[in-house]
């Protein structure tokens, strides 16, 4: 197993050769210690049509098979063993927290977290990465094409991912999302719980504490900026809102963090209250009672719209302009 979370010092006197040798040299054979993550242009290498250059990476041989049962033949076999991984996808993984990679018998790469069981196995060709992830539906929500591939095992579906941006994009979601699911933030509702004395677990006491738990993933989930305007105020001024309320959530819905949204203090208000709603393509809708003359002072304009979201969130955007969002007359 090789663990890519490696010394930035070594990184950055490793990294002299940098974007011209990325680029020129679509063969290049680098050692994973040598590689670093700075930063290259990554988009010259794109523009090249090419997922390449490539760089290798070994095994230790971990499951050999019982044939190769002499030094030499095990020697003949680990080298024959390598996994052919283009240099972005390496660089994707490891700064979106995958930290440690292998590779698994049927040859998929597998990166997996620090301290943590999540993993993801990902084969990369011309045509794309392909993500195969354990949670079901994960690839539909968060916006991949689905592969009609068959999933490796222990793994229920493929999602397709095309290009670095959306590379990058959908492992930022599943290390969030696999880092804290719903299983997760339940545990930690429950523990937080339990170290209180009985007579105060009543269910007012339990949705806030559930509120907090549920805010803490959508700070990670929405990188501590607002789902609207971007920006990172004070995590004072932002809040965890349901898109389904709390009340109205099953058990599971409640702590799921697609319905939810991080907002600033004066969006979540109106979210809240239903004077502001988002269509499945995440234009902000303002409800006619928030009147035109008011809209200006709370920074309410023309264009405003989420600034990233999945298939994962529709359902509950939808419940929420079904029935909290007031439209006109309401």
């Amino acid at each position: 197993m090789l663990n890519l979370s490696v010394n930035r010092e070594a990184q950055n006197k490793a990294f002299p050769m940098k974007k011209k040798l990325l680029i020129e040299n679509t063969n290049l054979s680098l050692n994973v210690k040598l590689i670093g993550f700075g930063q290259w242009d990554e988009e010259a290498i794109l523009q090249r049509g090419k997922w390449l250059p490539y760089f290798t990476v070994g095994t230790d041989c971990p499951q050999l098979p019982s044939r190769h049962n002499s030094a030499r033949q095990r020697g003949e076999h680990c080298r024959s063993v390598e996994l052919r991984l283009p240099v972005l996808i390496t660089k994707a993984l490891a700064d979106n927290g995958y930290d440690l990679v292998s590779v698994a018998s049927n040859d998929w790469f597998v990166a997996g977290i620090s301290g943590s069981p999540a993993k993801v196995l990902v084969w990369a060709d011309e045509a794309g990465v392909m993500l195969a992830l354990p949670e079901p539906n994960m690839a539909a929500r968060i916006g991949l094409t689905l592969s009609d591939r068959a999933p490796p095992l222990g793994m229920t579906s493929i999602g397709v991912a095309r290009g670095a941006a959306q590379v990058y994009e959908a492992l930022r979601l599943l290390h969030s999302l696999q880092t804290h699911p719903a299983t997760v933030l339940s545990s930690r509702l429950e523990a937080r719980l339990a170290a209180m004395p009985a007579t105060e677990r009543t269910r007012e006491v339990r949705q806030r504490i559930g509120q907090d738990v549920f805010r803490e993933a959508l700070m990670d989930l929405w990188q501590g900026r607002c789902a609207v305007t971007g920006l990172a105020p004070p995590p004072e001024l932002l809040r965890a809102s349901h898109a389904k309320p709390w009340a109205k959530a099953s058990d599971t819905e409640r702590l799921d963090p697609f319905n939810g949204l991080l907002l600033s203090v004066h969006l979540d208000a109106m979210f809240d209250s239903g004077l502001i709603g988002f269509s499945d393509e995440g234009a902000l809708l303002c409800s006619q009672r928030l009147e035109m003359v008011v809209r200006p002072h709370f920074g309410i304009e023309s264009g405003l719209r989420l600034r990233a979201h999945t298939p994962g969130h529709l359902p509950y955007l939808a419940w929420h302009r079904e029935f909290i969002f007031r439209r006109e007359g309401e």
